[in-house]
């Protein structure tokens, strides 16, 4: 069974500083790789060292070590000669959660099943599951198209469907949800007989998918380059109501103390909306505490868990936006700030943000013990960016379409393939959806091709 994703949380950032801790770290992970090599359990076994490599590749004080670097270089090239049945993917079919994956979506029913979609009351037909497909298979010389979005329905996806056949008759698009793509969830998908295409919005996510030399290709897009700019429009600059606004759920990792801890600093800071909803155990009364503690909890005002018309028009009606998270996948928040034409402030210690997308017209990159200096010199200075006009050529869901659409193209031109068919459109409002009516008709009618596929 797979091990819940490695999170570093904020109070084990001094922790992996220290030289003692990294060496103990690293005689754990071996000893947990050798433990479970000889129990035979080949997927624990790989996903630590595999956990060990993905901290050491985001973390700039860690390097890489030469025997794990070893270990999971063997990995990578057994996947590639695998000729698809790959050792991981065998194994991790074998696993007590791809059963429960199988034995939970067999449950809701096949229509259900084929969309990884989980039931709802009150459902309608737009909306989507996890897995959606952007073409439908027109034959032998063409390829269809399936997207799958977030790490865990990768899994998911590989438990449920026979991926191998697929692959005879596909091309995936995977959309992880997380940071750090030394993941065994994407691994799965190396070796088989089709192109998988790994949006990887971060340079760093972006130079290992390249770095595999294999049928995994990485694109510079993320969920965040999804957004329908459509659903957010600029404020009126001298009618601000916030001088800064955060959307973020209220876990720890979100860092809304360092937000609170600059704004005490700030005398001239009076109106802050956090826009956020409870999520791991952490509710508001959370933040509410953490805000007495440094004596700003006037200067706030709370959003939690409201429609995604409130959200817009909050953020439109603040000066700047800010996302402190250290490690987070491609978050959408940013997006909305952009398309709402506010200018955003992100740490400089995140991984999962594209910078290229923090520029002069956008917003800063901040350290932490300059975060106080950065908000006070943005607000003021809020009117001189134009985030709107920059995001409307560089992302969105046309810009992202567009950018998948050529480089699905190019891929079925240089396999001899026929393209016939462009793919059908999709944005993330707030998961994907197709972006016309008639399209999500046509998808409809295409998907149930993916009923012989089921295991």
């Amino acid at each position: 069974m797979f091990l819940k994703s490695i999170n570093l949380k904020n109070s084990e950032e001094f922790l992996i500083n220290q030289k003692v801790v990294k060496k103990l770290y690293l005689i754990f992970i071996l000893a947990k790789y050798a433990a479970n090599r000889l129990l035979g359990n080949y997927i624990k076994a790989h996903y630590a060292t595999l956990g060990y490599e993905r901290i050491a590749r985001t973390v700039d004080v860690w390097s890489q070590n030469s025997v794990i670097s070893k270990i999971n270089s063997s990995l990578i090239e057994s996947l590639k000669n695998s000729n698809e049945d790959s050792d991981l993917l065998r194994e991790y079919l074998k696993s007590e959660e791809a059963t429960v994956y199988r034995q939970e979506f067999k449950s809701y029913g096949i229509e259900h099943q084929i969309r990884l979609k989980y039931p709802k009351k009150d459902d309608t037909k737009i909306r989507q599951g996890d897995l959606l497909v952007l073409k439908p298979n027109l034959g032998e010389k063409e390829k269809g198209v399936i997207l799958i979005q977030y790490n865990e329905s990768l899994k998911k996806f590989a438990s449920i469907f026979d991926i191998i056949n697929l692959s005879k008759y596909y091309r995936f698009v995977l959309e992880p949800s997380t940071w750090g793509y030394c993941d065994p969830s994407i691994l799965l998908f190396l070796g088989l007989c089709t192109d998988v295409i790994v949006q990887a919005q971060n340079y760093l996510d972006y130079e290992y998918i390249k770095s595999l030399n294999s049928n995994l290709i990485p694109l510079r897009l993320g969920a965040g380059d999804w957004i329908d700019s459509n659903r957010f429009c600029t404020g009126d600059p001298n009618l601000k109501k916030y001088d800064i606004v955060m959307v973020a759920s209220w876990q720890k990792i979100k860092r809304h103390k360092l937000l609170f801890k600059s704004l005490k600093q700030l005398d001239d800071v009076r109106k802050v909306a956090l826009i956020g909803y409870p999520c791991e155990g952490r509710l508001l009364e959370d933040i509410i505490v953490d805000a007495k503690k440094f004596d700003i909890l006037e200067r706030l005002e709370f959003f939690e868990s409201i429609p995604r018309q409130e959200v817009a028009k909050i953020i439109r009606l603040s000066k700047i936006g800010v996302m402190l998270t250290i490690r987070e996948g491609a978050n959408k928040g940013i997006y909305e700030y952009l398309f709402s034409n506010v200018p955003v402030i992100i740490s400089s210690r995140n991984i999962g943000v594209n910078r290229d997308h923090i520029n002069q017209y956008t917003g800063l990159i901040s350290d932490d013990h300059e975060l106080s200096s950065s908000i006070n010199k943005m607000i003021g200075d809020f009117k001189k960016y134009n985030p709107r006009d920059w995001a409307l050529n560089h992302t969105g869901y046309q810009y992202a379409n567009n950018l998948l659409n050529e480089s699905l193209k190019k891929l079925a031109f240089d396999n001899d393939e026929q393209w016939t068919q462009d793919i059908f459109m999709k944005k993330n409002d707030t998961n994907a959806v197709y972006v016309l009516e008639k399209q999500r008709e046509l998808a409809d009618e295409a998907i149930i091709d993916l009923k012989r596929f089921l295991r």
